[in-house]
């Protein structure tokens, strides 16, 4: 992409080098030169980052605004994870958000208002490195919306390991959803960046065996588990986590709750960018890993997802040697993609 300018910016010139690309994923989103835009950040939230997208907005469209708030935190169901009133309000009456929080709230009742309200949010939540590294690209777009449709025609899916991973749910009407970095045609939320499909089962509807291999990743504990984990899984619900070291805090996380429905099931998928790596300690990453499958559990009410499970946590366990098939149709082997390119 040609470099187009740069406007004025206390910390932009340290960062030169990541505009045209954040530049790129707000106009691949549809950011338009009337739009009126917010950049939403908190105080824990690099303040080159913002720089390098106030700037990359402004070069856009003039009505760009800045809003920083307190850091959001707490549990899903709980006000701490909500911008305030004044701020809300502000936003629901928007065109365009850039959301650049320290923790996202993304599964709260007051993101759904913004969604509602017609406004397109792209959220980012990932370093300089990533954002370049993992820019938005023609074919992993193309990619993963063909693996999104894949998933919204499907009635069945099943998650199958050599390890003994055996898993069946329903997703009969439910809807695939790409996460690509940019905003597409038709949406109003993406993730900068990301490359992967996802889709939110009937609740109630996983049955099986889940085994967490050494190896794979649980991005909220930030640990690539040691020892295999065995969950039995019963009308969508965790029931019985067995194992050593690793399943006892993973038993841990879930109690801290005290919420039978962050046990739930969230949200499966998987990985769609070739160019996603394993070796750092970036979500983004890990979730958008070529055939990794993530299996969540907990929130999944939002409207990008179209689940229906208001939980007070959410967590993603990202599979990394494990079949996927749609109804009888193989999508990953072995943690290898197939018939989406």
């Amino acid at each position: 992409m040609a470099y187009s300018g740069i406007g004025k910016s206390s910390s932009i010139g340290k960062h030169i080098w990541i505009y045209p690309v954040i530049e790129r994923a707000l106009r691949l989103s549809g950011l338009k030169s009337g739009d009126k835009t917010v950049i939403l950040t908190d105080v824990n939230r690099s303040q080159s980052i913002f720089d390098a997208f106030y700037a990359a907005a402004g070069n856009i469209c003039n009505g760009v605004f800045a809003v920083v708030q307190r850091p959001l935190s707490g549990a899903h169901d709980e006000k701490s994870r909500e911008p305030d009133g004044v701020i809300l309000e502000l936003l629901k009456q928007c065109d365009f958000i850039v959301d650049l929080p320290t923790t996202h709230w993304c599964y709260t009742r007051a993101y759904n208002e913004v969604l509602d309200a017609g406004v397109k949010v792209l959220l980012s939540c990932s370093d300089e490195e990533l954002l370049h590294r993992l820019a938005p690209d023609e074919a992993v777009i193309r990619r993963t919306r063909k693996a999104a449709n894949l998933l919204t025609q499907g009635k069945m899916l099943r998650i199958t390991s050599a390890l003994g991973t055996e898993l069946t749910m329903s997703v009969d009407g439910r809807v695939g959803n790409a996460q690509c970095g940019a905003i597409g045609e038709g949406y109003r939320w993406d993730n900068f960046p990301s490359g992967l499909t996802e889709i939110a089962p009937i609740e109630t509807s996983l049955h099986g065996r889940l085994v967490i291999a050494p190896g794979d990743l649980i991005i909220e504990l930030e640990r690539r588990i040691a020892e295999p984990i065995s969950c039995t899984i019963e009308n969508g619900e965790i029931v019985a986590i067995e194992g050593g070291v690793d399943a006892r805090n993973l038993r841990a996380w879930f109690d801290q709750w005290d919420d039978r429905a962050v046990r739930t099931v969230a949200h499966t998928g998987f990985g769609t960018d070739p160019r996603a790596t394993l070796f750092s300690s970036e979500a983004m990453d890990w979730e958008s890993y070529d055939g990794g499958i993530n299996l969540a559990f907990g929130a999944n009410c939002s409207r990008f997802l179209g689940g229906r499970n208001m939980a007070r946590a959410h967590i993603d366990i990202i599979l990394l040697n494990c079949d996927f098939y749609v109804d009888q149709t193989r999508l990953v082997r072995a943690g290898k993609t197939l018939l989406i390119d």
